[in-house]
């Protein structure tokens, strides 16, 4: 992970304190969708700080409309309503734009750059193995 890359730790589950006491159904959700929604609030707010926040918000709301939530006709729908709502509700409070375009352009930019450097780098490691054969060996 190069520096200033956002890495959600998305796989973050409910504490085991609260997984007794939450709704399995939630805990589930939760642990599935987490990193995704880390990620979404991350390249609209071009902030792991607020991106943490919001999502943080985002699942307490869910947990205190739980039941109603399931009875939406796609739980997965609700919920990223909600999210988007929250996230929008958030560059209202900072007064900002979305970020989404300009953070997705760059972190796309080092995901290529980074995988033209590895190709790179295999590729003059093979050269380095071949030239450090024998005679009989090459």
């Amino acid at each position: 992970m190069s520096e200033g890359e956002f890495d959600p730790s998305g796989d973050q589950a409910v504490s085991s304190e609260l997984a007794g006491v939450l709704p399995v159904e939630f805990t589930a959700f939760h642990s599935q969708q987490h990193r995704a929604y880390l990620r979404y609030a991350h390249l609209q707010l071009g902030n792991p700080k607020d991106a943490e926040e919001v999502v943080d918000d985002v699942f307490t709301f869910l947990l205190k409309v739980w039941r109603q939530a399931l009875k939406e006709a796609s739980l997965h729908g609700f919920a990223w309503a909600v999210l988007r709502e929250h996230v929008e509700r958030r560059l209202a409070v900072l007064g900002r734009q979305v970020a989404m375009v300009e953070t997705a352009w760059f972190a796309a930019l080092r995901r290529s750059s980074r995988e033209r450097l590895e190709l790179l780098e295999s590729k003059l490691g093979l050269y380095a193995a071949i030239a450090g054969l024998s005679e009989r060996q090459y």
